[in-house]
């Protein structure tokens, strides 16, 4: 809607023609995440993206959610995935 925001993985999209009423932000997310090492960090690094122009949470309630919601056996991807988060909001400072 107009006022919008609009954060795409230009990784994978190549856009070519836009809207003028909303924020319209490229984040090479699949490139990030390949230099951390894990490709499959690419949603974290959009999601730092989001959370460094909106503020619409903070960063150490999203690290407290994962922990929460990653299986135990998982935990060893908390860091990676906090790399990517800030990664992200790095990109678009």
């Amino acid at each position: 809607k107009p006022g919008g925001m609009l954060i795409y993985n230009s990784s994978l999209i190549d856009r070519k023609e836009g809207r003028d009423d909303i924020t319209v932000i490229a984040v090479p997310a699949n490139d990030l995440a390949s230099e951390l090492g894990n490709t499959r960090v690419a949603n974290m690094i959009v999601m730092g993206t989001l959370l460094a122009k909106t503020k619409i949470v903070g960063v150490e309630s999203i690290k407290k959610a994962l922990r929460q919601v990653l299986p135990a056996h998982r935990h060893d991807l908390l860091g990676v995935n906090e790399d990517a988060m800030k990664r992200g909001a790095e990109y678009v400072k």
